[in-house]
């Protein structure tokens, strides 16, 4: 009997709470991304929080991060990010915690590699603890050693992160899942292709993300002119995103497949109905609610509603913002963050498994 895939997995828990169409209005925060702490030892070209001075000051303390877990047990997938994660002493602490939600299937922590010995401390302390569910640490890899460290204007960055991932494979440690975090971007869209596909030859998993600009990442006119450039540059590699389609693991397969239709022309369109706000949101550093990186519009502090993420995402700001998605008046992307699970509410719509009898065959519900 084959065994069905995680992400297809995960699908299944979420189609237990969402009715089979993509227009219901049910609020149901399953996924959160926590940008834990805005600090990083790094000023990256495609990014901006590193070179903003941002000094921990207004960070949620580690006290404040576990109210937010206690009043969110139905939290599915968490996604720890930052800035540099372990620039975090609690870091550990906070994570620990996190695994011992009740629903929770998937943690992750995305963090440079720079720190090793905090990846590997962490590794060996929260992977053993996370029960059925897994760890996954995503490193950032920007392309070969050149395309890394002009992207991460750090010369020392790809050693760094190197033996990182060397010391995590050698540990092999259980429920822990080490894959490369690669963000393809103008600085290294000629090299980052063929990178990815020497990783995937070698059994290494790479997640693969587009280049984006927001006020969430301290982008100012210049990133925004960026992304116009770029995203006109993919419009004409139709060929890139076809050679990046070809890859293991279903959801990253339609993610690119979808990103092709994204990227085919200038004046976007959402691929699938959105489930930002419904099923998803982001927390920063200091507790603000926001739908998610693209669409930084503040709702408020977790400190000042009790830490409950479905009372914020109920309010009349945040209905009102539901709409604004829904008639895709937000900006329109097509981004990791929001687009995996915004796929996996949507398993039951063809525009994403294009057959829908091929959805119930790979949710086991049928024989193939």
């Amino acid at each position: 009997m084959s065994r069905i895939p995680r992400e297809v997995q995960l699908g299944r828990r979420l189609l237990g709470h969402w009715a089979k169409r993509a227009d219901d209005a049910r609020i149901d925060v399953i996924k959160l991304k926590l940008f834990i702490t805005k600090r990083c030892n790094l000023d990256c070209v495609h990014c901006g929080i590193g070179g903003a001075g941002f000094d921990g000051a207004d960070e949620l303390s580690s006290a404040e991060v576990l109210a937010l877990w206690a009043a969110n047990p139905r939290l599915q997938m968490l996604s720890l990010s930052g800035g540099e994660p372990f620039l975090r002493d609690d870091l550990c602490e906070v994570a620990l915690a996190a695994a011992r939600l009740p629903k929770l299937m998937a943690l992750s922590v995305n963090t440079n590699g720079w720190y090793s010995d905090a990846v590997l401390d962490l590794a060996r302390r929260v992977g053993p603890a996370m029960g059925r569910a897994k760890l996954y640490l995503a490193i950032s890899s920007d392309g070969p050693p050149e395309a890394h460290a002009r992207v991460r204007r750090s010369e020392d960055s790809w050693a760094r992160k190197e033996d990182t991932l060397a010391r995590l494979r050698a540990a092999a440690i259980p429920n822990v899942v080490i894959r490369h975090n690669v963000n393809v971007n103008r600085w290294n869209l000629d090299e980052v292709v063929p990178y990815i596909e020497a990783n995937e030859a070698r059994g290494e998993a790479c997640f693969v993300s587009m280049y984006s600009a927001s006020r969430h990442y301290s982008h100012g006119a210049g990133h925004h002119r960026e992304l116009r450039a770029f995203r006109e540059e993919l419009s004409q590699q139709q060929a890139l995103l076809r050679r990046l389609q070809d890859r293991p693991g279903f959801l990253p397969n339609r993610f690119l497949v979808l990103a092709e239709d994204f990227y085919e022309t200038v004046e976007r369109e959402q691929p699938v109905p959105c489930f930002s706000l419904r099923a998803s949101l982001i927390v920063e550093h200091d507790g603000m609610v926001r739908p998610c990186i693209n669409f930084p519009v503040d709702l408020g502090r977790v400190q000042e509603h009790g830490f409950d993420l479905e009372a914020i995402a109920s309010g009349p700001k945040a209905n009102t913002l539901r709409e604004t998605i829904r008639e895709e008046r937000c900006p329109i992307c097509w981004t990791p963050n929001e687009a995996f699970v915004t796929m996996m509410c949507n398993l039951p719509n063809p525009d994403v498994w294009k057959d829908p009898r091929q959805a119930l065959v790979r949710l086991g519900r049928l024989k193939g």
